[in-house]
Parts: structure tokens; sequence; C-alpha cells
């Protein structure tokens, strides 16, 4: 295997076009360090193929049979990887600047100073915005309680973590990082029991592999002085569909990461919201679709708590199935 330089991932899913400016930005833009692109196709069934490797010959292309979702799709990508040094970047992305080699010389500087596992740069909206990449917390019960109608009448409502212009503008270590922009070296993360965990389909699973690489004892790294363009849910063509899919992705990540009696606790209580709220609502007169919503929210959880608990492992990709929304 090869060290000096960088093997860069992308999974697509029906995006061509925008994996086609992704590409081309990178093309452009990289020129400080040596890397090779492997393209895994999540069984788009269109013309992907064809367009991009025309287009740019030099790429690695990888077919899956069924659209493996992102942890099992970016898998794929790392055991292709001809470098030690990998990224794992969105299809939905593109570089301003030689972000792949600013992010490859910060990460071997921090591999002298520490056990990095995990380096992500600033990620702005195609607009210019900074969006949320980075952050000093994850999902817990002390977060629902503040969500908690009873609670919020006894000791008020909690302010959101805020998170400054200057948190953003600031290289630091941090809890968990996107998944739209993560370099890491293969030959410190050797196994694939410290990958992507396959149990997710989508979302939640960078948060899940920071997780459990911070109690592993590596850092998490946010690289500010280079950023990515990223544009949201490229390849999620329903607002309804993700939203559920984020659901029930977070209850895989909380039984993946606390006790058995944690999670039941955390799916109780998140019931109990839905249900107060619903109340609350009711007492006034009010029928909106908002009830309905968290009706069928309710049910998801009811649902899709016992398929977690009762289907799925605590440790990585070893149920052999994967948490898919079902309409």
């Amino acid at each position: 295997m090869q060290t000096e330089g960088v093997s860069i991932v992308f999974v697509n899913y029906k995006t061509p076009d925008l994996l086609h400016h992704a590409i081309r930005s990178l093309v452009a833009f990289t020129k400080g360090v040596a890397y090779e692109i492997i393209v895994v196709d999540n069984c788009s069934q269109d013309n992907s193929q064809a367009y991009i490797t025309e287009a740019f010959p030099f790429v690695k292309w990888i077919n899956n049979s069924y659209n493996a979702g992102f942890a099992r799709g970016n898998n794929a990508g790392v055991r292709a990887a001809s470098y030690n040094y990998v990224l794992i970047i969105n299809s939905d992305t593109l570089l301003q600047d030689d972000a792949v080699s600013f992010c490859y010389n910060k990460f071997k500087q921090l591999e002298k100073e520490c056990r990095i596992g995990l380096l992500g740069c600033q990620i702005k909206s195609f607009e210019g915005a900074v969006l949320p990449s980075v952050h000093s917390t994850y999902k817990n019960i002390t977060a629902l309680l503040q969500k908690n109608p009873l609670w919020i009448k006894i000791f008020g409502a909690s302010r959101p973590v805020a998170y400054t212009a200057e948190w953003y503008a600031t290289s630091h270590f941090a809890e968990h990082l996107s998944g739209a922009f993560l370099m890491f070296n293969k030959q410190q993360l050797s196994t694939a029991s410290l990958w992507l965990d396959e149990d997710f389909f989508l979302y939640y699973e960078d948060v899940e592999w920071c997780v459990r690489l911070n109690r592993l004892g590596f850092k998490q790294y946010y690289f500010a002085d280079t950023h990515i363009l990223h544009k949201d849910s490229g390849s999620s063509k329903s607002s309804e569909r993700k939203n559920f899919q984020i659901l029930i992705s977070e209850l895989l990540f909380v039984f993946k990461t606390y006790n058995a009696l944690y999670y039941h606790a955390y799916v109780l209580l998140w019931l109990c919201n839905l249900w107060l709220d619903n109340w609350l609502e009711q007492r006034k007169q009010k029928h909106s679709a908002a009830i309905e919503e968290r009706k069928h929210t309710m049910y998801l959880l009811r649902h899709y708590s016992k398929v977690v608990a009762t289907s799925f492992k605590k440790e990585t990709s070893k149920s052999g199935k994967m948490l898919v929304y079902d309409k």
C-alpha cells in the first residue's frame, strides 16, 4: 500500500451531474498531493458510470448491486484505497482551494502530536453560509428533557447550544464532525471495526463513528483554515423520507452509544414529549397537521425502537442488516 497520497472516496446514487462538478473541482484545485479518485455507485441504474468515466477515465469505479447507503458505500471505497490516507467526501460538494492537500499536511502534522482519528474542514453552503459541521455534544436524554413541556414549565425553556462565528472560524478538537468531508489514516484505523458502522443506512453514522473513536482514544479535529461547499441532501428527493430516516437512525445511534436502560428511557421520554405536545395542543381545541405528524412519529418510534433493540447489535457492522426507513 502506498503512503504518500490520498485516496478520495465518493459514494454516488443517481447524482451524475453533482458528482461531475465535484470531481472537476477536485481535479482543478488539488495540486499539492498525489491522489486517486474512487467512486462507489449504489446501483444508480442511470448513466452515471459512462458519464463520469468518459470525462475522468482515471476514476476507479465500483458498482454495488443494491443501494448500500452511506456507510457501506464508503467502506467499499476504503477497502479499495491504494493510499494509507483516505478522504471520504460527498458527491454534492465543491472545492474552492486545495483543501485536500491542506488537510493532508495538517493531518500528518497532528499525527506527530496526538492520536488523531478523523479530520474535517469548514463546510459552507453553495451560497457561502457556514454550515454546522462540527459539534461539542451529541444526542442525549438531557437534550430531550429540555424539550419536555413539564420540564419547561418548571425550569423554563433552555437555550439550544449556539456556536459562535469564532467557533467555526477556529481550528480545534471536537466531539464529532460532518461526514461530508472526513480524512483518516487507514493504517491507524486498520480494521473494519474502526470504520463506519454498516448497520446505518443514512444519517448519524458519522456521529456514531466519532463517538466510538473518541472512546477508543482517537481525537477528532476540525480544521478551519480551508473549506468546501456542500449542497445539503443533494441525493435526497423526499424531505419526509429524509426526516423519518433521520429519526430511526437516531434510535440506532442511541442504542449503540448507550446501555439498554438508557436507550429505553430515551425512547419513553421521546414518546412522552410528543404525547404531551399533542395533549396541550388539543386542549386548545386545535387539530392541526402537526398533531397528525406527531402521531405518526410516535408510531414510528414504537415500531422501530423494537426493531433496533431486537434486530441489531451494539458491535460495529455485526448485525448483517441495515436500518432503512420503510414507508
